[in-house]
């Protein structure tokens, strides 16, 4: 059963993440002179898609997905996704 208060939790630290970004595509030149100002970026954006990937993560093993070796997101395949081999073989016919 999924559980919607993690859920929740997990799309609040999305939003949490994607408001600085918000403010950061307008940042002037200057700002973005500073050495530190793309690694800061980078990190809050890489902090949005790991939430993300938690959302996926819990919602596929609630759902009896489970988890995968190597990535989360193997469970997507469970669930009638396409997985590279299959998509290799439709873009050759």
């Amino acid at each position: 059963m999924v559980d919607e208060t993690r859920v929740l939790r997990l799309l609040r630290a999305v939003t949490d993440a994607l408001a600085p970004l918000d403010l950061e595509a307008s940042a002037s030149d200057d700002r973005r002179a500073d050495a530190m100002w793309l690694p800061g970026v980078k990190y809050t954006f890489i902090a949005a898609i790991e939430a993300c990937v938690d959302i996926a993560q819990h919602v596929c093993s609630a759902e009896g997905g489970g988890r995968r070796p190597i990535t989360k997101l193997f469970c997507a395949s469970d669930h009638g996704v396409p997985d590279s081999a299959r998509m290799t073989e439709w873009r050759a016919t």
